[in-house]
């Protein structure tokens, strides 16, 4: 294992057990709703959703970036591939909606196994990545002017990007009155 690929799992692992710790509790009811704010609840005007990812889509959206980072250390992403539905459903820029009758989303299992078996698969294949390769050119454009190295751009998407939305999760957590999951 190279150098730089020994420090991303490092910090990818811890945030690989933040995103299953956080998973405690949450119903598959509860997994594509967003929360409801009451009347009177500090910071709102009254009573309504309270637009906010919900972990269905956090989740979801987390899953699809695996792949891209197995095509920029130059791997096979394989069967972590995302389909054109979870791109449709979780990409850059999608909406995520208030979802309790759990039709527009798949099903928290699904969601869930995709997510850990993706991670997993980059997780696993970081031992066997040189240094040599985190020290490429980012191959994706519009990626390159904010990580212009292979390697800024699999540790944020792999830590940062990942943790940043798992942020999401916890604040969700929270709303919909579950607590911490540490």
């Amino acid at each position: 294992m190279g150098h730089f690929a020994d420090h991303i799992a490092v910090a990818a692992t811890r945030t690989f057990n933040l995103g299953d710790a956080l998973l405690k509790d949450i119903s598959a009811a509860d997994f594509s709703r967003q929360p409801v704010a009451s009347s009177g609840s500090i910071g709102t005007a009254g009573s309504g959703l309270i637009r906010t990812n919900h972990p269905a889509f956090v989740y979801g959206h987390l899953s699809l970036y695996p792949a891209r980072m197995m095509e920029f250390m130059g791997l096979n992403p394989g069967s972590i591939a995302p389909d054109q539905r979870y791109q449709d459903l979780f990409s850059h820029g999608k909406d995520c909606i208030h979802d309790p009758e759990r039709r527009t989303y798949p099903s928290m299992d699904e969601i869930v196994a995709k997510f850990r078996a993706s991670h997993k698969a980059v997780l696993d294949a970081l031992p066997g990545v040189e240094d040599a390769v985190f020290a490429r050119e980012t191959p994706h454009e519009g990626m390159r002017a904010r990580f212009p190295k292979v390697g800024s751009a699999v540790a944020f998407l792999l830590c940062s990007h990942t943790m940043m939305h798992l942020g999401q999760v916890s604040a969700w957590r929270r709303c919909m009155g579950l607590g911490s999951a540490m």
